[in-house]
């Protein structure tokens, strides 16, 4: 993980546990999530930590993190529990931070994988290189 990257330890938090700490994110803030064939937007603390309440992140790790002029860049995948499946997501997040706060998040997805999904993708598509 990049230390030096503000506000990238908050939003991590967010992700493994859907708690938003206190002062990390704006009161209004806004996300973009983009997944397979969907897009939705929420705004404000309670729609947000909603976004995560469906199960709890088993494992979460983090990929490529990128500094840019407002906030950061960073790839993460992660494995989820949903109605007691393991359920894989690998993402892009776009995370712009004003005042020292988040302010926005874009959230590209490539939607759940479950276990059928994944083993077929390991036959068929093995990957060169396993980075997240």
């Amino acid at each position: 993980m990049t230390a030096d990257v503000p506000l990238l330890a908050e939003y991590l938090h967010f992700l493994q546990t859907g708690e938003l700490k206190p002062g990390a994110f704006a009161p209004d803030v806004f996300f973009d999530t983009n997944v397979p064939s969907w897009r939705y937007q929420v705004q404000g603390h309670t729609d947000v930590a909603a976004l995560r309440a469906k199960g709890g992140v088993q494992r979460l790790q983090v990929g490529a993190v990128v500094a840019t002029a407002d906030g950061f860049a960073a790839e993460t995948s992660y494995d989820a529990l949903e109605a007691g499946e393991v359920i894989y997501y690998r993402a892009m997040n776009l995370v712009t931070v004003r005042e020292g706060q988040i302010v926005e998040v874009i959230h590209y997805c490539t939607g759940p994988w479950d276990q059928p999904t994944r083993q077929r993708q390991a036959r068929e598509a093995p990957m060169l290189r396993d980075d997240t």
